[in-house]
């Protein structure tokens, strides 16, 4: 939080802001003077608006980078560590600066969007608008299948119990999720592990026996809770989810728990959800494949850039409110900005990373970057 102070320097007041930057136990102050307590008010304010922006920007960032190398991932480039960071503190920030209405519309509209992708994934024929009219209005579109409108209902259920939820992954928890993603459906299946043995649509890979569904999953959740403190959140959110497929340990309804076991962990770790669109289908089931066959960095990578791509917009707000627009700023304030991209820079530099191929075709801020030519690399040696 930015404050500000009073200080006397021989006889004199001035006023200074400050912003601490806190990162488990690692703490950082950065201080400015605004100049004497008896200047222009107009101008006083003025700096005090610019300086505040800039701070809070400044703290976030040395947050992201204290993160970034916290943790190594094991398949992703470092390039995702940093960008993923981001997405993490400033979308932390973005919601924390909404008023409670603001806050209530937008966690409203992203479950609507999650659950009209996460079940047309999996066939369901619903519109968005029509999805939203089944999950906010309780309308059922005419026309459509009794199942696809309970597949839809199934999931505010879902939300809802996630909401009041505190525990971590066990059996019965996914049990659970299983249930009432299922209610309605197939109640007889629902909530219980398959007895039969089933193939994955579009792979070659054959999930383990039935016999053997519990035992496989119960290592998977002590995995995941062996790890939890070695692998980064991220990577752990994606194997868990490929994992948990590989094993398929119910009859139908598996794609839909697996995504939502994956946006489980990502919360947990203070990433915003994550929405693998009907338009994204195909690329994901080709890269679950090759999960599948030993190869995760790609399905891997397909997550990080999704959920880069989804959330940009949030990290370029808070970039664009702390610049603000260049013509307006004097010397001094071009020499801040300035200053700050060469100490953030200076930071990331250890890192000395390329830009993976897929960011810099799909990623807009990573693309134009490149497009100004400078460079393949987004920090240098």
């Amino acid at each position: 939080m930015v404050s500000l102070k009073e200080k006397t320097v021989k006889g004199k007041k001035y006023l200074y802001i400050t912003v601490t930057s806190s990162y488990k136990g690692h703490k950082v102050r950065f201080e400015k003077s605004l100049g004497p307590k008896d200047s222009d008010p107009e101008e006083m304010e003025r700096k005090k608006d610019f300086y505040t922006d800039l701070f809070e920007l400044k703290a976030v960032l040395h947050k992201v980078h204290m993160e970034a190398k916290e943790k190594e991932f094991k398949y992703l480039s470092k390039f995702y560590a940093i960008y993923l960071s981001m997405i993490r503190n400033f979308h932390s920030q973005f919601l924390e600066d909404l008023y409670p209405s603001e806050l209530e519309k937008y966690i409203d509209d992203q479950n609507v969007k999650y659950i009209h992708h996460t079940t047309a994934i999996e066939g369901n024929t619903l519109t968005l608008r029509e999805a939203a009219l089944v999950i906010e209005d309780g309308i059922a579109p005419k026309g459509k299948r009794l199942r696809e409108i309970h597949e839809v209902e199934n999931f505010k259920k879902v939300l809802r119990y996630l909401k009041g939820y505190k525990g971590d992954i066990s059996i019965p928890f996914i049990k659970k999720l299983h249930a009432l993603v299922q209610r309605d459906i197939d109640d007889e299946q629902a909530g219980n592990f398959r007895r039969i043995e089933v193939g994955v649509v579009g792979s070659e890979f054959t999930p383990p026996p039935a016999i053997f569904v519990e035992e496989e999953l119960t290592s998977l959740i002590e995995w995941y809770k062996d790890n939890a403190d070695r692998l980064h959140a991220f990577e752990m959110a994606g194997i868990f989810h490929y994992r948990f497929v590989q094993i398929h340990p119910f009859t139908d309804g598996n794609g839909r728990v697996a995504r939502e076991m994956l946006n489980f962990i990502l919360e947990r770790n203070g990433y915003p959800p994550l929405i693998i669109e009907i338009s994204d289908r195909e690329d994901y089931l080709k890269r679950l494949q090759k999960a599948d066959e030993g190869e995760p960095t790609p399905f891997l990578e397909l997550l990080a850039v999704k959920m880069i791509t989804d959330y940009e917009d949030v990290i370029m707000s808070f970039q664009k409110k702390a610049v603000k627009d260049m013509a307006e700023l004097n010397e001094e304030e071009m020499g801040e900005i300035f200053q700050m991209l060469i100490w953030f820079m200076d930071m990331m530099r250890e890192f000395e990373m390329d830009i993976p191929k897929e960011a810099r075709e799909r990623i807009s801020s990573i693309r134009k970057f490149v497009d100004m030519n400078k460079g393949p690399q987004l920090i240098g040696k």
